[in-house]
C-alpha cells in the first residue's frame, strides 16, 4: 500500500511540475516588434505619433525618431500579423502589401512608409495622364505619316489604309490596357507604388 502511495505521489508531482511548466512556457509566449515609421521619399525622415497596435496589445506610438515598440502578449515567432493597426491622421501607408506580410519577429526591424492622404491617388492620376499623352502622340505622329504617305501619287492606298487600321487597333488597345492598369491599381493596395525611399 505505502508503494503505491509513493508512486501515486510521484505521479502527481510530476503532473504538477509538468502544469506549472506548461503554465510558465506559454506565458512566456511573447513578441515584441520593433519598427521605425518615416515618410516617403523624404531620406527616412521619422513620422511620430503613428498608432501602431493588434488585438490583444497595449497600443503604442512611434516617437520623435519614428521608432515604436510593440509587445504582443499571445504572439509566437513567426506567427503572420494579419491584425495589425497602423494609423495617422491624414496619412496613409505606402507599403501596405509588405506591412500586410509581416510575421512576428523580435529580430526583424519593422519600416512603415508613410505618405500624405491622397498622395498616391494622385500620382495614379499623373501616370495615367501621362501615359495616355505619349500614346496619343505617338498615335498622331504615325497617323499622320501614313495619311502623308497616302496622299502621295506613287502610295498602295489598299497597304497605307490597312496600316492605318492596324495603328488605330493597336492605340486602342494600349489606351484599354491603360485604363484597366490605372482602374486596377485605384483598387489596390497603395503598396503597388515605389516609395523612392
Amino acid at each position: 500500500m505505502k508503494d503505491y502511495r509513493t508512486k501515486l505521489t510521484h505521479l502527481l508531482r510530476c503532473a504538477v511540475v509538468t502544469i506549472v511548466m506548461c503554465f510558465c512556457l506559454s506565458a512566456s509566449a511573447q513578441v515584441t516588434l520593433k519598427g521605425i515609421a518615416v515618410r516617403m521619399n523624404s531620406g527616412f525622415t521619422p513620422v511620430s505619433g503613428v498608432a501602431v497596435y493588434a488585438a490583444e496589445s497595449t497600443p503604442t506610438y512611434t516617437d520623435g525618431a519614428g521608432n515604436f515598440c510593440l509587445r504582443l502578449p499571445n504572439a509566437e515567432p513567426g506567427d503572420l500579423l494579419y491584425n495589425l493597426r497602423i494609423e495617422k491622421k491624414d496619412m496613409e501607408i505606402v507599403n501596405l502589401r509588405e506591412v500586410e506580410q509581416w510575421v512576428a519577429s523580435g529580430d526583424i526591424l519593422y519600416k512603415i512608409v508613410l505618405c500624405p492622404k491622397g498622395f498616391i491617388a494622385e500620382n495614379r492620376r499623373k501616370y495615367y495622364a501621362v501615359g495616355k499623352s505619349n500614346y496619343e502622340r505617338e498615335y498622331e505622329k504615325q497617323a499622320a505619316a501614313l495619311r502623308r504617305e497616302l496622299e502621295s501619287s506613287n502610295a498602295d492606298e489598299a497597304a497605307c489604309r490597312a496600316a492605318l487600321e492596324t495603328l488605330n487597333a493597336e492605340f486602342d488597345k494600349k489606351m484599354k490596357l491603360l485604363a484597366a492598369a490605372c482602374a486596377w491599381s485605384m483598387s489596390t493596395p497603395a503598396s503597388a507604388i515605389p516609395t523612392g525611399t
